[in-house]
């Protein structure tokens, strides 16, 4: 990911203004800080003039050391008496030092005193690690790494410990009461060493399947085997699906395990856990057990399974269907007088529904509300908090004595806490409701367990970062957790439930952690009114050690700290380890229920009092570590020592060199390998020609090339069995050569489209089950099947010796990490474009050159095969028109719009059931895409690559209104639906790069009759990209070597030409061009290209140092498809587009390149 990205487009562009013109840089640094710290206007800032320059303006404020005393002082006024003569403002680049600004206040401390104070404020940091650290092969993963990243954590970043999974899947795979600890020990034996605490959970939980799970770690297999016999023993939604990640609470005291109940195999695995752990736990060790009580390690119940289908702002479903807990409740309900009472059923709704679509959550009369609704919630409610004490019970038990606390996670569930029904809590088994606290009772069970900690999620949220529609209120939510434990008597802690590492996400955190922020220790002994226990960081990355972000966490830690160094001794900051006493006398239920009653939250502060920086601090960052190289024209180390870093401007600073600048405006030039460069026997024949050409390819200043990687080729042998030999070959040639590499995975046959000139079919056992289900295809509606690519009807279809089709490019892709390592972390590979569709693009196959298609047909819609057509068939009954059927009226391939009573004016295309109809179809496609970018975001999570997806330049019939050729092939593009945006939206989840074709083809080289406007679409598409923030890049889609295609990707390259003073306006991330061969590197069409290279690296010469990629973080949480789709309205002009490139080739050529029919040769002299 560009380091940019982690800014919003305004401080990019105040980052560039900082770059170009230190003058406006000064008077943004001045209104930044006015705002950030007092919420004043800088002209009321008296700014110290420290150079000259034309317009005289003022200078930034001076960034200043620390004060020399060293000591801190009391905070006497509230923070509205605050003025900017009493703050402090420091260089971010030595923030994890940084004070809080304070006011000046009276009388010194003691370092004694001071230190004392602070230490009541101490928050103590655990990070997580990452969930795979113990493999599923129970060995630990990467030693070393792990402990050069522990090492770091501790003496950089002071953290004060690690939280890790200790799967049961893992330690008692082998068989019942087969306990293997050994990757473990030496797990807690690396962290003892690098002086690090440990949190451990008792994770009886399956990996694999919720929001961040990187990794798949089922239940043992002996446990899943009881399952399979009686699959009731997994939680079970209405509709019968059961879920495998945690066993029911309906088994906990059935003897089905090997004769022993669920709560007894806990019980077992956690004595196991004290016997075998016994010296770290006896040195003090561990700190924390947190005992997982549910789905995800929380007490709670699997309703938002990911991995059946649910998204956020879903609901959910309730989770009490198998035998076990059907029985309870009528039982329960029979008892109470009521036998006719069922569970809620289809009332209750699905998944992803809003609670206005259930009569059991609506607002106005809901069943949620009636006394049969109130029954079943508290039921369902009290179940689970019955669990958890159990559960508890025995861990007191088996670690009582020890010097640790107990802990329980409760989820942040703050979809829908606006609306009175609080759907998607109770779905989940908390009862919170207006008149009703669900999470006091949670704390009031936790407390008689020597009182355990309560840990809460969703802490780095902020309200105004979510979605309208999901009535969601993470901060209220986050507010009431808390404050129900306190008020119970109960230690709270809490962590993040996304990835983050933006300085907002942190300031929050420390909100939450002091909710009214650093006091003083009343009569020498006190401490805050109230702050929680500590925070876990989610989770240990490559990504969280990159200098922009580990900056920031170290800020981070420091401030939950207090502005102290990290305290290796609890008792110093009031939270004394003792040895765990027996849980007190089991609490009545009704007891338990008496915590319902409402009360209010605690007051919290708006903001926090030891903030990590805002908006500007970010600047700084990404001016830090995006332009180092060019940043010593501007500043120059004034002083440095171990505190801070004070930068001061040159008396009279210039301009950054020419080069300096330029390089802000090097876009990457790629070119596309032969299709056969390995052959389709799986060899790398041409090694001697291959070889010279790359070393022509470096000559002309090359960065690097693309290659497909042929899914045909490599598991051609049979399911599972990779052959990379010939790949392995070839990527040690590129990196021989001093090129680049990006690396197509290519599951799609080559053959049967344009420019395919050798035939690679998908894999032959692929195709024989196709030869029984002709239906994996595509299929038009003549029935013809195109064997290009398997249709995503089968996306989730389990047809390939028990695979999907999905699971097949994870497979896939997994292997080619494995296998590509080397290349990998050598940063050999820089970019993944995952294929998905024909030609490797994201489209459906819908003008096969190999079914008789020729240039400019309409194509045909291609979604004929029994799997899209029963898709079809429920969606359109589930939005209540069981009648309507796939268009039967679009024409054939070689049509033309108006041919047609679909695609004529006023055709079906826009009547309600057409638009229905092209609002499914492109959907099914955008999801396909989505699905399969966020499985290549796990595979490749780490590694310094770039994701990309490839979008077809379908030009033609751009021009009328209902651009046909690209509905067929699933844009649903029109005059006033953007069909492109939306799809980049999706693709601002996975940070993809989109990347499109046609970028050399101008409108008036079309041939009227096809009424084409690739310039149009070319403009649309990349300005699409540029609005949602995604990185773009382009490719030719036809061979040429003449001045006015090489002059084309150039102004579409940089849309406004060059800017000579920093970045320009909007640039392509980079182009890749199609492609290499002897013709290309021959005579004048070898000099043409040379030229034309340098004229994209803005006239310099090859530079390795240009956008250089992070470790690629986790995909963002999915995104609902109505989201996605309020992308495609309005549809805004596109940016501004130059008519000509400012750095035209100048010299006459031949036009000469290869084309489809429509596209007239022309001689044509450069601009």
């Amino acid at each position: 990911m560009n380091t940019c990205s982690i800014l919003p487009n305004t401080h990019r562009q105040k980052g560039d203004r900082f770059l170009c013109h230190a003058d406006g840089m000064a008077r943004q640094v001045a209104n930044d800080i006015c705002q950030e710290f007092t919420g004043q206007n800088h002209e009321h800032v008296r700014l110290q003039q420290r150079w000259t320059c034309r317009s005289r303006a003022p200078s930034p404020a001076p960034l200043l050391p620390p004060p020399a005393t060293g000591r801190r002082r009391r905070r006497v006024a509230a923070d509205s008496q605050k003025t900017v003569a009493s703050l402090r403002v420091r260089a971010i680049a030595a923030e994890s030092e940084q004070a809080s600004p304070l006011p000046e206040p009276p009388p010194l401390l003691t370092e004694e005193e001071e230190e004392e104070n602070m230490l009541a404020n101490y928050v103590p940091v655990y990070v997580m690690l990452p969930l795979g650290v113990v493999t599923a092969e129970n060995e630990l993963e990467d030693a070393a790494g792990l402990r050069a990243r522990l090492r770091r954590l501790r003496r950089e970043a002071g953290v004060d410990g690690v939280m890790a999974d200790v799967w049961w899947g893992i330690v008692e795979a082998a068989g019942p009461a087969r306990y293997e600890w050994r990757a473990y020990r030496q797990l807690f034996r690396v962290a003892q060493e690098e002086g690090l605490k440990v949190q451990a959970i008792m994770s009886f939980h399956a990996c694999g399947g919720n929001v961040g799970d990187a990794v798949t770690i089922p239940l043992p297999r002996w446990v899943r085997d009881v399952g399979d016999a009686d699959p009731d023993v997994y939680y079970t939604s209405p509709g019968g699906a059961r879920n495998h990640e945690y066993l029911t609470i309906g088994v906990d005291d059935r003897p089905l395990f090997h004769g022993r109940t669920a709560i007894q195999l806990y019980a077992d695995f956690m004595k196991s856990f004290r016997e075998n752990m016994a010296d770290f736990l006896d040195s003090g060790l561990i700190v924390d057990i947190e005992v997982g009580l549910g789905p995800a390690g929380e007490l709670r119940y699997p309703s938002y399974p990911e991995s059946q289908g649910w998204e956020f702002p879903g609901i959910g479903q309730f989770q009490c269907y198998d035998k076990y807990l059907e029985e309870d409740f009528r039982a329960a309900a029979t008892e109470a007088g009521h036998p006719e009472w069922e569970l809620p059923g289809d009332a209750a709704g699905e998944y992803n529904d809003t609670p206005e679509d259930t009569r059991f959550f609506a607002a106005d009369g809901g069943t949620y509300l009636t006394e049969a609704g109130r029954f079943f919630l508290t039921w369902y409610s009290s179940k689970l908090l019955e669990h958890g004490d159990r559960v508890l019970d025995e861990a007191n038990l088996a670690f009582l004595g020890c010097n640790l606390k107990l802990a329980a996670k409760v989820s942040g569930i703050h979809w829908w806490y606006r609306h009175p029904s609080h759907a998607a809590e109770l779905a989940a088994g908390y009862y919170n409701v207006p008149g009703r606290d669900g999470y006091r009772p949670v704390a009031r069970m936790l407390a008689r367990h020597d009182g355990a900690v309560l840990n809460f999620t969703c802490a780095e949220m902020r309200d105004s970062e979510q979605p309208p529609e999901a009535m969601s209120s993470p901060e209220r939510l986050v507010r009431q957790a808390l404050s129900a434990a306190w008020r119970e008597g109960v230690e709270a802690a809490c962590e993040n439930a996304l990835s983050r590492y933006d300085r907002r996400g942190y300031n929050q955190m420390l909100l939450n952690a002091r909710p009214n922020g650093v006091g003083p220790a009343a009569g020498g002994g006190g401490a805050p009114p109230r702050r929680v226990a500590a925070v876990t960081y989610l989770r240990l990355s490559d990504e969280l050690l990159t200098a922009t972000y580990f900056r920031a966490f170290k800020a981070f830690v420091r401030k939950m700290h207090a502005d102290q160094d990290c305290c290796p001794d609890p008792a110093r900051y009031g939270r004394p380890m003792r040895p765990l006493e027996r849980s007190g006398p089991e609490v009545a239920i009704e007891r338990l229920l008496d915590a319902t009653a409402p009360e209010p939250p605690y007051p919290f502060d708006g903001e926090t009092d030891m903030s990590v920086g805002g908006g500007l601090a970010e600047l700084i960052d990404w001016v830090f570590d995006k332009h180092m190289s060019v940043l010593p024209h501007f500043i120059k180390p004034s002083s440095v020592s171990n505190k801070t870093v004070k930068l001061v401007f040159s008396e009279h600073t210039q301009p950054a060199t020419m080069a300096g600048n330029l390089l802000a405006n090097y876009v990457q030039v790629n070119v596309m390998l032969p299709l056969d460069v390995v052959t389709v026997d799986n060899k790398f024949e041409k090694v001697d020609e291959t070889r010279a050409q790359l070393k022509k390819l470096t000559e002309a200043g090359v960065d690097g090339v693309m290659v497909d990687v042929w899914w045909g080729l490599v598991e051609g042998k049979g399911p599972g069995s990779y052959d990379w030999e010939a790949y392995k070959q070839l990527f040690r040639l590129v990196q021989e050569a001093g090129l680049k590499l990006q690396a197509i995975m290519s599951f799609h046959q080559c053959g049967g489209n344009v420019g395919d000139i050798v035939n690679i079919p998908i894999p032959q056992w692929v195709r024989d089950v196709g030869a029984n289900d002709p239906d994996i295809f595509y299929t038009n509606r003549g029935g013809a099947r195109n064997i290009e690519y398997l249709t995503l009807g089968v996306d989730d279809q389990p047809l390939f010796h028990g695979r999907t089709a999905i699971q097949m490019y994870v497979d896939y892709m997994k292997s080619f990490r494995e296998n590509m390592a080397e290349f990998l972390d050598a940063g050999v590979i820089v970019d993944i474009e995952v294929g998905l569709g024909p030609a490797g693009e994201m489209r459906y196959p819908s003008y096969p050159q190999s079914q008789g298609w020729v240039f400019p047909g309409i194509g045909e819609f291609i979604c004929y095969d029994k799997y899209l057509e029963a898709d079809f068939k429920a969606e359109a009954a589930k939005a209540g028109h069981p009648e309507w059927e796939l268009p039967d009226d679009a024409g054939e391939y070689n049509d033309t719009p108006e041919k047609t009573r679909f695609f004529t004016d006023n055709g079906t295309y826009v009547t309600e059931k057409g638009k229905f109809f092209l609002t499914w179809y492109s959907n099914k496609l955008i999801k396909h895409g989505d699905k399969i970018l966020d499985e290549a975001n796990k595979v490749f999570l780490g590694c310094r690559v770039q994701l990309a997806i490839k979008i077809s330049g379908i030009h033609w019939w751009y021009r009328v209104p209902n651009h046909a050729a690209e509905l067929t092939a699933g844009y649903y593009n029109l005059d006033n639906r953007d069909g492109y945006r939306t799809i980049a939206r999706m693709l601002t989840r996975h940070r993809a790069c989109v990347n499109f074709t046609c970028a050399e083809m101008r409108d008036s080289e079309q041939s009227s009759e096809a009424k084409s406007a690739p310039e149009e679409l070319v403009q649309q598409v990349l300005s699409a990209g540029w609005r949602e923030g995604l990185h773009v890049a382009c490719e030719n889609a036809l061979g040429r070597y003449d001045a006015t295609a090489y002059n084309t990707i150039l102004r579409n390259s940089r849309p406004t030409g060059i800017n000579k003073n920093g970045p320009p306006e909007h640039k392509l991330f980079g182009f890749t061009y199609l492609r290499l061969s002897d013709e290309l590197l021959e005579g004048q069409n070898y000099s043409t290209f040379k030229t034309f290279v340098k004229r994209m690296h803005a006239n310099l010469g090859y530079s390795s140092n240009v956008d250089p990629l992070e470790p690629l973080q986790r995909s963002m949480p999915e995104m609902p498809i109505g989201k996605i789709l309020q992308a495609a309205h309005p549809k805004l002009a596109p940016f501004p587009f130059d008519e000509n490139t400012d750095l035209p080739h100048r010299q006459q050529v031949a036009c000469n390149f290869a084309h489809a029919p429509g596209h007239r040769h022309t001689q044509e002299s450069g601009i």
